[in-house]
């Protein structure tokens, strides 16, 4: 595994670095948007948060459907994408904190942004290697240890809603393209990994709780293609998402795959990255892993 992947759970897709407490879905509890406050355009304040549900948690421990949101494909419709998004603090092996999205994809601020007020100095060309991190109208944001008062918004030039942290506008980067990746950590100088305080990721150490740092990234091609994935980590038993879907594995320690959910049914320990799983019997049959 390339040493910017992902060393700690708490950013992707079941249950973090702060273990939930059933490996089954629970529901958060949300609370209401404050209400919209006039302000210059271009800043924060001047967006309105009043359509925008803030729930307490990771977004697949809250029950969320697959192919929406951060899970939602190439294919998808803007409505599936628009519904949901992921805030949570996790950890690269070089990085901590710093924040990922529901898929595990890290996002970054930019030297030449403001954030009092918010506004972006990213458009056009730039836009297309840092895409924005977009808020669609009447979107779900799942927040892990991420505080709600830092989220904010900011309306762009073509009239969609940009997500702030502190105030500073939220990018990803188009060159990340595995799960945990940060390859955008100092690109020009001026890019750098957003932490929960809206502050620029530094070096740490990954954030280890309770012993276990186990992980099993899933991806529904061989190979490990791109494609709808998602990654299982902390302690005990995960439930996958999207479960009978994957067909390549990496993992990190070793874990056991299981071909229903609550780690039940047929099972497979698994120590190294397995390219296609069908080579061992387990092509699209994973529900669930335990992790240790």
């Amino acid at each position: 595994m390339i040493s910017k992947r992902l060393a700690s759970v708490a950013v992707l897709l079941a249950a973090g670095a702060v273990l939930l407490s059933a490996c089954g879905p629970t529901k958060g509890s949300a609370s209401a948007g404050a209400p919209e406050v006039k302000a210059p355009a271009g800043s924060a304040a001047a967006v309105s948060d009043t359509d925008v549900k803030f729930v307490d948690g990771l977004a697949t421990a809250n029950g969320v459907e697959a192919g929406t949101g951060d899970l939602a494909g190439p294919g998808a419709s803007p409505e599936a994408k628009a519904q949901w998004l992921q805030v949570a603090s996790g950890s690269t092996f070089e990085l901590n904190p710093l924040l990922f999205n529901g898929r595990g994809r890290a996002m970054y601020r930019f030297d030449k942004d403001t954030a009092k007020p918010s506004k972006s100095a990213c458009e056009d060309a730039c836009a297309k290697t840092w895409p924005p991190v977009v808020v669609g109208k009447g979107a779900t944001i799942y927040l892990k240890d991420v505080e709600k008062k830092a989220i904010g918004f900011l309306e762009r030039a073509d009239g969609t809603r940009q997500l702030t942290v502190e105030g500073w506008p939220a990018y990803f980067y188009s060159k990340d393209t595995q799960i945990g990746d940060a390859n955008g950590q100092g690109v020009g100088g001026t890019w750098f990994g957003l932490r929960p305080d809206g502050g620029k990721a530094t070096a740490g150490t990954p954030v280890t709780r309770d012993g276990s740092d186990n992980t099993a990234n899933l991806f529904d091609k061989k190979d490990f293609v791109d494609g709808n994935r998602e990654s299982l980590s902390g302690l005990d038993c995960r439930n996958a998402s999207s479960p009978k879907a994957a067909s390549s594995v990496k993992v990190k320690g070793k874990v056991k795959l299981w071909s229903e959910k609550d780690c039940k049914g047929k099972s497979l320990v698994v120590d190294k990255d397995i390219a296609d799983l069908s080579t061992v019997g387990f092509d699209n049959a994973v529900s669930s892993v335990f992790l240790g």
